[in-house]
């Protein structure tokens, strides 16, 4: 057998070798061995030719790191890979507990109206209460029916939905406390002011 065949049979062994190192825990071993192959055939090739020497020298610079990069790329998917490899909590698992973020993952679901116009910004009325909020990617205008589909931060993230969808009690609520607080809203008479009465005499 020729140096040039040995050479072939040492990459194809470091490969191979390379390989197993990721799916069998050998502390390095493994490594070592696919490394002395890559020498003893970059050695088989000089001793065939200076050609081929410098052929597998090009083989082993290059191809060393592409094959590292695509296994590497690849392994995390692997059965054994998912069960060494750590994975990243989900961002919900190690949200701090306290009661606010209890009241505001409670509004998930519930119905309400937007307090303020929202570009994607903004306040809603839920229940009663005004939250701060930000819309799911669209503007809301200022009494619009929204929806509570998820908690971001200390905000609710709303969605406009249908009239029909709306909890009366909700709206009826916003649209009492926005007459209580608008004076513009409410009847003049509520207000005192007399309209027969001449504010210059």
């Amino acid at each position: 057998m020729d140096y040039l065949v040995w050479a072939a049979v040492m990459l194809v062994v470091a490969v191979v070798l390379v390989i197993c190192e990721l799916f069998v825990p050998s502390a390095g071993v493994l490594a070592f061995l696919a490394a002395a192959s890559l020498v003893a055939a970059v050695v088989c090739a000089f001793l065939d030719s200076p050609s081929a020497g410098l052929l597998f020298v090009l083989l082993t610079v290059i191809g060393t790191p592409a094959l590292l990069f695509v296994l590497f790329r690849w392994w995390p998917n692997t059965p054994i890979g998912r069960k060494m490899m750590l994975t990243l909590p989900d961002p919900d698992e190690v949200k701090p507990d306290s009661r606010r973020l209890r009241e505001l993952q409670a509004l998930i679901g519930h119905t309400g109206v937007a307090a303020t116009k929202m570009l994607l910004s903004g306040a809603v009325n839920v229940d009663g209460k005004v939250y701060g909020a930000v819309s799911d990617g669209m503007a809301i205008d200022e009494g619009t029916p929204v929806r509570v589909i998820k908690v971001k931060g200390n905000v609710v993230v709303v969605r406009a939905i249908d009239d029909s969808e709306i909890n009366n009690s909700a709206a009826a609520s916003f649209n009492e406390s926005r007459a209580a607080t608008s004076p513009l809203d409410q009847p003049i008479d509520t207000l005192g002011i007399d309209p027969d009465e001449d504010p210059l005499a």
